[in-house]
């Protein structure tokens, strides 16, 4: 690693600071570099770091199976897959598990309740089965799994 130091005296500084100017690079740490300019350094604030939509086609499908298994929250799965093309598709290959395991897991911390269920399942049982039995299904699963089974039946 490279260092530039400057003195106290302006007439000092001047050749270094166009040595400096000419260089690509700037100096400090990566998150935090100095731009070194007209007789001052000053610390530039930190970028941004961006995830592009445009990389997401690139990703193999057991990356972004990964990162939709790490999400147990169902509305941040349903806005990640509103999202992106790229995603609904993982969606679609997945057969909904990313759904059934977050429901589980909302059921299994109380914040779904089986009260919920029976009416978000009452609703759709008509003009979506598949849709109602896996909401039936994941409940019953996070009721299990919580150990709650003998609130289930009264």
């Amino acid at each position: 690693m490279s260092f530039i130091f400057l003195s106290n005296s302006e007439d000092d500084n001047q050749p270094l600071l166009k040595i400096a100017l000419q260089l690509k690079r700037p100096y400090g740490s990566r998150g935090n570099p100095i731009q070194v300019g007209d007789d001052e350094a000053r610390e530039l604030p930190p970028k941004k770091q961006r995830l592009s939509l445009v990389n997401l086609p690139q990703l193999p499908v057991e990356l972004k199976s990964q990162v939709f298994s790490e999400i147990s929250d169902r509305k941040t799965l349903l806005n990640l897959s509103l999202a992106s093309k790229v995603f609904r598709d993982v969606f679609e290959r997945g057969e909904l598990i990313f759904f059934r395991s977050a429901y589980t897991e909302e059921v299994r911390k109380g914040e779904y309740s089986p009260g919920t269920a029976i009416v978000t399942i009452t609703k759709l049982i008509k003009r979506h089965q598949e849709a109602a039995l896996i909401v039936f299904e994941v409940t019953w699963k996070g009721i299990i799994s919580a150990g709650q089974l003998e609130d289930a039946v009264s």
